[in-house]
């Protein structure tokens, strides 16, 4: 084992250690970074579709299974981070618009109770709607939970595929 020093930042021998796992992690991770949605589908391709010239056979199918469970498990990922940009812009949404009405609310209980029809209607209404919005922000979150749990069970799923190709890949010496 080496011990590394750099005069900013010393590495101590665990650092090492889980520095040296983190390189051999076998999950693929997502490439985070300012891409437009266009450049999305093309790099996904780029994925799939990158291969090496090789000439052995257990190569090419291994690479290709490796190659698709990593770019479905990226697709995955993004789908679970826009599905989750998509909940907190709704409840977001939802609870501006909440307190909104409840502030009106606020501002008619200065009117004394029954003195005018109009009024009374209007506290009506700002009640209704806040119970409706209520109800749609419980539905959101019920929708957000199960859109994730399809997602991530998907994601597992294609994840144990990959680590299962990428046992028989090793097995088969194809990858190192």
């Amino acid at each position: 084992m080496q011990f590394t020093y750099n005069h900013f930042q010393p590495i101590y021998p665990n650092e090492t250690i889980r520095n040296q796992n983190k390189q051999e992690s076998t999950v693929p991770e997502i490439e985070l970074g300012n891409k437009s949605e266009t450049d999305e589908p093309s790099s996904i391709e780029n994925m799939v579709l990158s291969s090496r010239a090789t000439h052995d056979i257990a190569d090419m199918m291994s690479g290709d299974k490796l190659r698709w469970h990593r770019a479905a498990s990226s697709l995955l990922r993004k789908q679970i981070k826009s599905r989750y940009e998509i909940y907190k812009n709704i409840i977001t949404n939802l609870d501006y618009r909440i307190v909104q009405c409840e502030s009106y609310q606020l501002q008619l209980e200065s009117i004394p109770m029954f003195a005018n029809p109009l009024v009374e209607s209007k506290r009506a209404n700002l009640s209704n709607m806040v119970n409706k919005m209520e109800s749609e922000k419980t539905d959101e979150i019920r929708k957000h939970w199960s859109d994730q749990v399809k997602l991530y069970s998907e994601l597992l799923n294609v994840l144990g595929e990959y680590q299962s190709s990428l046992r028989r890949s090793q097995i088969l010496g194809v990858v190192k």
